[in-house]
């Protein structure tokens, strides 16, 4: 479980990273005809600037925070069923490893039964 909650932990901290270090598409020419455009021949500037900085939203995004602890109980729920179900079947793997302890031969010179086998 341990293992599993690091890896999603740095999922989020991997795209976390990958949002942050994108290049803002604002500051691109190629975007300059929605950002800044020619009316009439003029060239009106951009009324918007650069845009928010990714990193400033990210870290005030309570939405963020709240898929992270949700994605970390799923995951810990996951494992607490999986461990249940696991137990449910407990008995009948013990059961077949004893059957698999069985000596055959022995078996069917004690009881002199081969039907069942």
């Amino acid at each position: 479980m341990k293992d599993y909650h690091k890896t999603l932990m740095d999922i989020f901290r991997w795209w976390r990273l990958t949002v942050v270090n994108y290049r803002n598409l604002l500051t691109q020419e190629t975007f300059d005809p929605y950002t800044r455009p020619i009316i009439n021949g003029h060239v009106d500037e951009k009324t918007c600037g650069n845009g928010p900085q990714m990193e400033l939203q990210l870290e005030n995004d309570p939405e963020l925070e709240k898929l992270e602890k949700v994605s970390l109980q799923i995951l810990k729920h996951g494992f607490q069923i999986f461990y249940r179900y696991i137990n449910i079947f407990d008995h009948i793997r013990k059961f077949c490893l004893e059957n698999q302890k069985i000596n055959l031969g022995k078996f069917r010179r004690e009881t002199g039964n081969t039907y069942f086998l």
